[in-house]
Parts: C-alpha cells; sequence; structure tokens
C-alpha cells in the first residue's frame, strides 16, 4: 500500500499495488535487482475534509493509480509513464518477462 499526503492541499491518497520483484543471489547476498509495481486500486483520502478535486487532471490516468497520480501531478510532479494495472496487457507482459526470466536466467 502506497499511503501520500499533501498538506498543502488538504489531500492524501491510498493505493493498493503489488511489486513483481526479481531477485538473485550475487556473491553470496540475495538482493533485488528489479522491482516492477502493479496498480489494483486506489482512493483520495481527505484528512482536513472534502476538498476540490480537478477532474481533468484523474482523468488522465487510470482508475487504479489516478489519486496516486493526481497528488503527484498537483504536488509538483506529472506523472508522464503508463505503469501496470490489474488484469492489463502490460502486467500480462511483467509476468510473461518474469517467467522468460525465471526459465532462462535472461
Amino acid at each position: 500500500m502506497i499511503v501520500a499526503e499533501n498538506v498543502a492541499l488538504k489531500l492524501g491518497c491510498l493505493s493498493h499495488n503489488r511489486f513483481l520483484d526479481r531477485i538473485e543471489k550475487r556473491d553470496g547476498i540475495w538482493k533485488i535487482v528489479d522491482r516492477r509495481s502493479i496498480y489494483d486500486m486506489g482512493s483520495f483520502t481527505f484528512p482536513c475534509g472534502i476538498v476540490d478535486i480537478d477532474a481533468g487532471t484523474t482523468e488522465k490516468y487510470p482508475p487504479e493509480y489516478a489519486a496516486l497520480a493526481y497528488l503527484l501531478d498537483k504536488s509538483g510532479f506529472p506523472v508522464t509513464g503508463v505503469f501496470a494495472t490489474k488484469g492489463s496487457d502490460h502486467e500480462v507482459e511483467m509476468k510473461q518477462a518474469a517467467h522468460h526470466w525465471l526459465e532462462t536466467g535472461r
């Protein structure tokens, strides 16, 4: 779960996601060599009461991470990439690549 808040905006979000990690043992030590996130769902939180949200900004992003992307965007960090969401083609491709990596080591 990703929890974020912007005090100046009086707005926060909760984003439920899963990590797809690739882990290798290098020099006798296990390390994460790649981490990808798959977003399942997200929602806004209102720590100081309900505030207005610009629907045009939220509509730029998939619903699974729209709240997090909105908060980042309005905080000065626009989200420019496209990320895997639950059941998306991108998630399928990530999992296929991970299975190939497990089978071949590449």
